[in-house]
């Protein structure tokens, strides 16, 4: 043996995430080419293509939220953003917010997903004259097919 190639690779990669707890999407488009295609025009990045042979295809991205994910309020509208916003409250202090999103995908050969998406909030706190006052990280996890809430009732799940 001369060591992994991409087929044992990916397959490592495939049960990883297994392991991990995460869920086929059974939503997902009909063809492994369709699924592969649509992730990477959000910005995925093939890691290893498993395409035309019995092996899958995993993909990976890093970056902001607004391509892969979209955001709403229980019992509200989804939609895309980017997660940076900053809110100036009454002390005159400011609330600064950013995201980024990593996520790793599976797409089988029948074009089903498995995979996790990671997204990351970070709230920093700056007083009146700009200084940095502390800064809180907030990362909630969903798989292809799910969702997930932030604490404060914010959710996000994959953009399809």
């Amino acid at each position: 043996m001369t060591g992994l190639n991409m087929r044992s690779g990916a397959t490592i990669l495939a049960a990883a995430l297994t392991l991990a707890g995460c869920a086929d999407y059974a939503g997902a488009p009909k063809s492994e080419t369709a699924a592969v295609s649509r992730l990477a025009q959000q910005g995925f990045k093939i890691v290893s293509d498993g395409r035309g042979s019995d092996a899958a295809t995993a993909l990976r991205y890093s970056g902001p939220p607004t391509v892969v994910i979209q955001c709403g309020r229980p019992g509200g509208k989804y939609a895309t953003t980017d997660q940076a916003r900053t809110v100036t409250l009454p002390n005159g202090r400011t609330a600064r917010e950013s995201g980024v999103v990593d996520a790793y995908v599976i797409v089988e050969n029948d074009g089903s997903l498995r995979g996790l998406y990671v997204n990351t909030l970070t709230r920093e706190l700056r007083t009146a004259s700009g200084r940095r006052a502390g800064r809180a990280v907030e990362i909630v996890e969903f798989p292809p097919n799910g969702r997930a809430q932030f604490r404060d009732g914010l959710v996000c799940r994959p953009r399809f």
